[in-house]
């Protein structure tokens, strides 16, 4: 189990003085290099990590914690408007709660890298912005460095704090919306990110479908590194459903792009909602609708479960419902077809 670094201790086994110890941990001058590396070979034997939490807050200092975000596992850069709006909520807890934020990105998939970040920098916890290697999750679980991961999770069974939306849910409710409005053969085109998502699809689509009494076969298809133009115009051309749950944004505006070229009419020949919703839909043609997640909130809240943790108090995993927002790309119908939604 990981040990609170005691200067003295680890000055007894490396056979140096404590100021020493200090010196070589916060990289400051005046120490070999072959004092320094024998230093951190004792402190990574013995894993020893820095209370900094408790240390500033004996001291009534702001605590210092980190906002990681991975280029290998993002798929997006973090001016995507998801990104940002978590961070916004990230930062206006922080104001509120005294913290300092500092952001690190690149390839944060090797485990001396994201170790070097935490110890040198003295973070009293970090924040997960997106995708992170499982080995990073147990590595962070191992040291007991307090983390959150942001509308994410890992599908395997491993010690993990996280606060997402409730993608089962959303799925759920996204179906029901298509059918309550009027479209009888709905069906979904999954984006499966790895690592990501947990059978979470699959458990909302078939949970909608048992609840309308439909057949799940055959309604969920899984997008893998996103279609190209030919083979979705192909799938448009070859079925018969009336409505797409889309969960990738990409899709759903190729999915409106196409159906303008192919002289299909949405709503009213096909409805089209995307997961989830973003600014820019409303500049489609038509306007897309979408289901809305509020990351704003989980950068919010995550940041607050992330202060509990470093305090020492116990945090539940937390799922958040999403809100459907209805535009022009799916409508009402009556008993007969017609659309009546009007703009």
């Amino acid at each position: 189990m990981a040990k609170e670094m005691d200067l003295i201790e680890i000055a007894k086994l490396a056979g140096v003085s404590k100021s020493t110890v200090s010196r070589a941990l916060n990289n400051e001058y005046g120490v070999s290099e072959q004092t320094r590396q024998m230093v951190w070979k004792v402190v990574n034997e013995n894993k020893f990590v820095w209370n900094s939490s408790a240390r500033t807050l004996r001291s009534g200092k702001s605590t210092a914690v980190g906002i990681l975000y991975s280029d290998h596992f993002s798929g997006s850069t973090i001016q995507h408007p998801a990104h940002s709006q978590k961070i916004d909520g990230i930062l206006s807890e922080c104001r509120h709660l005294g913290y300092d934020a500092y952001f690190f990105s690149g390839d944060l998939t090797h485990r001396d890298e994201l170790l070097s970040i935490i110890r040198e920098k003295n973070l009293a916890g970090v924040l997960l912005l997106t995708l992170m290697e499982e080995e990073l999750v147990k590595l962070l679980s191992e040291y007991k460095v307090p983390f959150v991961m942001l509308n994410w999770m890992l599908q395997e069974d491993v010690q993990q704090v996280y606060i997402k939306t409730d993608i089962a849910g959303a799925v759920r409710e996204g179906i029901k919306s298509l059918w309550n409005n009027g479209y009888r053969n709905p069906v979904i085109i999954d984006w499966q990110e790895n690592s990501s998502r947990n059978r979470e699809v699959e458990t909302g689509a078939d949970q909608a479908y048992n609840d309308l009494k439909l057949k799940p076969s055959g309604r969920l298809f899984v997008e893998e590194y996103n279609w190209s133009e030919t083979i979705l115009k192909s799938f448009l051309q070859r079925n018969s459903f009336d409505s797409y749950l889309c969960m990738s944004s990409h899709t759903s505006m190729q999915l409106l792009k196409l159906c303008l070229a192919l002289g299909i009419r949405v709503p009213q020949e096909l409805g089209v909602l995307s997961f989830d919703y973003l600014p820019f839909f409303q500049y489609a043609t038509p306007h897309l609708s979408g289901i809305r997640q509020d990351f704003e909130r989980i950068g919010r809240e995550g940041m607050e479960m992330l202060d509990r943790l470093i305090q020492g108090k116990s945090v539940e995993n937390r799922l958040l419902a999403a809100d459907i927002i209805s535009k022009e790309s799916y409508a009402k119908k009556n008993e007969k077809g017609v659309i009546t939604w009007k703009r």
